[in-house]
């Protein structure tokens, strides 16, 4: 899935949604020389982590064409390939 596919199906611009990985918030991200953009999800503190990624931050962090940037689970270098939208969140999986 590339970061076009999202950003085509955005339900509403005009909201900060959340975004999460088989239930783990996503709190950051990477790109790559490919344009893979590896999203980090797994929880790895055992304090906890108090801020998360949007998908507007997203969005404003991609300096190249969206349909480029393919996205990945940084955790298990799968790509993700599901998506659902809810009124506030971005459920992504593999």
């Amino acid at each position: 899935m590339t970061l076009q596919t999202l950003s085509d199906t955005e339900p509403s611009v005009n909201l900060d949604y959340s975004i999460s990985i088989n239930g783990y918030k996503v709190w950051d991200y990477k790109i790559d020389s490919s344009n893979n953009l590896h999203l980090i999800s797994e929880n790895l503190f055992s304090s906890g982590v108090d801020e998360y990624v949007t998908f507007r931050e997203l969005l404003e962090y991609v300096d190249v064409e969206f349909s480029s940037v393919n996205l990945y689970c940084e955790h298990t270098g799968e790509q993700l390939t599901k998506y659902q939208w809810t009124s506030d969140h971005l459920y992504l999986d593999y």
